[in-house]
C-alpha cells in the first residue's frame, strides 16, 4: 500500500496533456500480463491491463473512484495510460483484480460523447459476462470529466523499448539486420541467475534481455557459450503472470516457458542497430 500512495502522490504533479497514443512503458517493463495470459476472451496481443499496482508483491488495488482527471494521471504516472473504449469492449483487462469487472471504468475515448464528456465502459463485456442477465449488464456511455467519478484501471502497450546505446556504440556482434548481442563478457560466458538480475545486468551493459523473436531468428548463434537444453531468460515477461518471466533455448529451439522471477536461467543481452 506504501508503494500505491508514493505514485498516487507523484500523479499529482504530471500534467495532463493530450490522450496519449502509447505508453510510456512496455507491457513487459510494467509486467502486465497480456490478455491471453490470463483468459480466451480478448484476441488482443498488442496491448496489456491492470487493476492492481505496485512493485514486486506490494500490488493494491486503487483505493477509491475518482475523476476523470485523477484517473489519467494516476495511468501516467505508472508509465501506462488510460485505456480506449474499443479496449473495455474487448475485455483487456477482465480479470486483473479488485472486483471491478461489473463496475464502470474511465477510458481515454470519447466516441459519441459530448464535449466535455469521456467514455466510461464495463471492466468486463457482455461477451465475457454471460451469466449477468441481460436487464444489469453495463452499456458503454458517456461521463463528465469535470464531475463524475468511476473506478481507474489502467492500459499500456505491447512494444520492445530500445536499447540504452546501439549496436555501434557497444561494438557487439550483429547477427540480425536490427540486433546486435552478447554471450560473454571479458572472455566468461554470462552466468546464470534470477530474473532481475539478469535484467539490471544488460542495462547496466547499455543493452536489454533479447526476445523470443530475435532468439528463435538466431541472434545468439555461432557466439558459442551454449549448451543443449540451456535456457535463457528473455525481455517477454508480458506473456507470463506477474510473478513469472519467460526463458527459452539459447538456440531457439522448441517453446518458450514462464520461470519463477527468482528461479535461474541463463543471461544473454542485445542491442538495437540504431
Amino acid at each position: 500500500m506504501y508503494v500505491l500512495r508514493f505514485v498516487l502522490s507523484l500523479a499529482v504533479f504530471l500534467p495532463l496533456g493530450f490522450a496519449q497514443r502509447r505508453s510510456a512503458l512496455s507491457c513487459s517493463q510494467l509486467r502486465w500480463s497480456l490478455p491471453f495470459v490470463r483468459h480466451m476472451n480478448s484476441s488482443r496481443t498488442n496491448v496489456c491491463g491492470a487493476s492492481q499496482f505496485g512493485a514486486a508483491q506490494n500490488f493494491a488495488c486503487f483505493p477509491n473512484p475518482v475523476g476523470y482527471r485523477d484517473a489519467s494521471r494516476f495511468c501516467l504516472s505508472l508509465g501506462a495510460r488510460l485505456c480506449s473504449v474499443a479496449e473495455m469492449e474487448d475485455d483487456v483487462t477482465e480479470l486483473t483484480g479488485c472486483f471491478l469487472d461489473p463496475t464502470y471504468i474511465w477510458t481515454k475515448s470519447s466516441r459519441n460523447c459530448a464535449p466535455g464528456f469521456k467514455n466510461i465502459a464495463a471492466g468486463a463485456s457482455k461477451r465475457a459476462l454471460p451469466s449477468v442477465a441481460a436487464c444489469c449488464r453495463l452499456t458503454t456511455t458517456c461521463a463528465s470529466r469535470s464531475s463524475a467519478i468511476h473506478n481507474v484501471r489502467c492500459c499500456a502497450d505491447n512494444f520492445v523499448a530500445r536499447s540504452p546505446r546501439s549496436c555501434s556504440q557497444l561494438n557487439w556482434p550483429r547477427t540480425l539486420p536490427q540486433t546486435c548481442a552478447i554471450v560473454r563478457r571479458s572472455g566468461t560466458c554470462l552466468r546464470k541467475t534470477n530474473f532481475d538480475m539478469a535484467e539490471e545486468t544488460c542495462a547496466n551493459f547499455g543493452g536489454r534481455l533479447c526476445t523470443i523473436q530475435e532468439i528463435q531468428q538466431g541472434v545468439l548463434r555461432g557466439q558459442g557459450c551454449t549448451s543443449p537444453g540451456l535456457r535463457v531468460w528473455t525481455h517477454d515477461t508480458q506473456i507470463c503472470n506477474t510473478s513469472s518471466a519467460s526463458t527459452i533455448d539459447a538456440n531457439g529451439l522448441g517453446a518458450p516457458s514462464c520461470q519463477f522471477l527468482n528461479s535461474g536461467s541463463f543471461i544473454r543481452c542485445c542491442a538495437d542497430n540504431y
